[in-house]
């Protein structure tokens, strides 16, 4: 307790109560993301695929390496045959392998590392060139990314991803020296590739001038992003001089350039989005007036997703419609709607009118009397299911128009009134009669204070706490269960007291001033929250009682 003054103190008010909080934490496991590293060995649920491109000797294929038994083995497409237009096998357009692997989105950021690749001032724009050589395919949607020079080394000759995408120059003495490798991890289960790393073998010579005792910068790594697409190697003669086919040579520079294989492979995989050819639906929406008159605002709309409302003469169009068979709708307040279908023709526009029936409609009408005595009752509001309302005059009297035919319900409400509806069947011309007879309603406004009940307890006169219960109750005389109240408790020797809390169901709170000094006292209620109702503190809220009296 804090004493203030002579002997203030602050009433003792005990809630009980109890809050439970639910807290949920969920685990996630992921690949590893830009910036981390594995452990040198594949993670669980990948697959680690490395292609080897060698000058010459027996072909290479790629070697894969799965983090679960029983990944699935690579199987091959090919492309729909057509004819040679050249005899150098550039335009084998039924070349193409491909391993089933893909790229999300079909975009890739790559970086390069340009050490230890002696570079002769044009690698990087080499290297670029390779990956744009791919990207500009008009029959693809893939796209590469150049996000810069980097310091790292690939981390997949290591065994670990680091979730970038790296072209490197390093040795490959561990693959028997070949002229590059390309290796990219994917989901053994679902087959999206998630990090490729392309390492050109330093061991080698590298040019980008034509030299005849290097390895073509450009011509190789075309080839080496073809992998990261993912398109396997050719190895048969006929395919020699396509991008893909799995040897290369010094001085060499034919892969630079697709041929229709490469061509039809990415297109393939990655194709373009084709637009959905359209055409255009326009009309008028008109009522079925002897003389008919065009609807403003009326709503136009296909079962493909299209929708437009008239202009002022109830004329509309409706754009980008997907061609073939459209069912076109008209809907406006106050009329039937209607629907009709056409035929839409890529870049035409067809022609579909509507003429709109009026809702048919009748009358609405009765009387709000008082239930008790029969007494009109104006100022009511009446109103419907279908948005019509009106307010009853001093006669209690009151008319609906407009309103739609069918089964309609009529709702009724009034200040000092219970709320009242029922149904009605509105025909076309006709008149309708719902009369209410209203049980008035009386509701609480304001709150008052109760009896007070004082008791004390401890000490040898069981007088050394003193308690003090208050009633709330409500002008119906209702207990005010879950009112805020304040008070302030005096005693004769001159100190005070205070609290507050809030009421429980019964509209009772007990208070309670521990070793509590003199011998009588007074309790005044300052204050009571409950709802709108009101309260004055004037009203009974002070009591005087002595420890002689309990």
């Amino acid at each position: 307790m804090r004493r203030a003054g002579k002997g203030r103190t602050r009433l003792l008010v005990t809630i009980a109560g109890v809050l439970m909080m639910a807290l949920a934490l969920s685990g996630v496991t992921a690949a590893a993301g830009p910036g981390e590293t594995g452990n040198g060995t594949i993670p669980p649920g990948f697959t680690k695929v490395t292609f080897i491109h060698t000058a010459d000797g027996p072909p290479e294929v790629a070697v894969e390496h799965a983090s679960d038994a029983g990944a699935s083995p690579f199987s091959s497409g090919t492309a729909p045959a057509c004819s040679d237009d050249t005899t150098d096998g550039s335009d084998q357009c039924d070349s193409f392998s491909w391993s089933g692997r893909y790229w999300e989105g079909a975009a890739v950021t790559y970086n390069v590392n340009l050490n230890n690749s002696n570079d002769d001032g044009g690698f990087l724009a080499a290297v670029q060139a390779s990956a744009d050589t791919w990207a500009a395919d008009a029959d693809s949607d893939f796209d590469f990314t150049f996000g810069g020079t980097t310091e790292r080394k690939a981390s997949s000759l290591k065994n670990k991803m680091d979730g970038y995408n790296d072209v490197t120059w390093e040795s490959l003495n561990k693959y028997q020296n070949p002229i590059a490798v390309t290796i990219f991890w994917y989901y053994t289960s679902t087959g999206l590739v998630v990090e490729a790393d392309l390492i050109n073998n330093k061991n080698y010579a590298w040019a980008t001038d034509g030299d005849l005792t290097a390895y073509d910068v450009q011509n190789i790594d075309t080839h080496e992003f073809g992998h990261y697409l993912v398109l396997d190697d050719l190895y048969d003669d006929s395919d020699s001089a396509l991008t893909m086919y799995g040897y290369g040579a010094l001085g060499e520079t034919q892969k630079s350039t697709l041929g229709t294989g490469d061509e039809l492979g990415i297109a393939s995989i990655y194709p373009t989005s084709t637009p959905t050819p359209t055409g255009s639906i326009a009309g008028t929406v008109t009522d079925d007036a002897g003389t008919p008159n065009g609807i403003d605002g009326a709503t136009v709309s296909t079962g493909t997703g299209q929708s437009t409302t008239t202009a002022g003469d109830g004329s509309y169009t409706l754009t980008d419609v997907p061609t073939g068979s459209s069912t076109v709708t008209a809907a406006a307040d106050g009329y039937l709607g209607a629907a009709d279908s056409t035929t839409v023709v890529e870049n035409l526009t067809s022609l579909v009118s509507f003429t709109l029936a009026a809702v048919p409609t009748g009358t609405i009408t009765g009387t709000v009397t008082d239930a008790a005595d029969s007494n009109t009752i104006g100022g009511a509001t009446v109103s419907t299911d279908t948005g019509e309302d009106a307010t009853t005059d001093t006669n209690g009297f009151y008319t609906l128009t407009g309103v739609p035919t069918g089964e309609r319900t009529v709702s009724v409400a009034a200040a000092g009134y219970g709320d009242a509806s029922q149904d009605v069947t509105v025909t076309d011309g006709g008149i309708a009669i719902a009369d209410f007879p209203l049980t008035e309603q009386t509701v609480a406004t304001s709150v008052s204070v109760g009896p007070f009940t004082y008791s004390g307890d401890g000490g040898r006169s069981k007088d050394k706490h003193v308690s003090v219960t208050i009633a709330l109750v409500d002008n119906l005389g209702d207990a005010a269960g879950g009112a805020s109240i304040s008070v302030r408790m005096d005693s004769n020797s001159g100190g005070s007291a205070t609290g507050s809390g809030t009421t429980g169901s019964t509209g009772t709170i007990t208070f309670t001033w521990s070793n509590a000094p003199g011998d009588c006292y007074t309790t005044t209620v300052t204050s009571v929250t409950f709802g709108d109702l009101t309260f004055d503190p004037t009203d009974s809220t002070s009591v005087e009682v002595c420890k002689t009296e309990f």
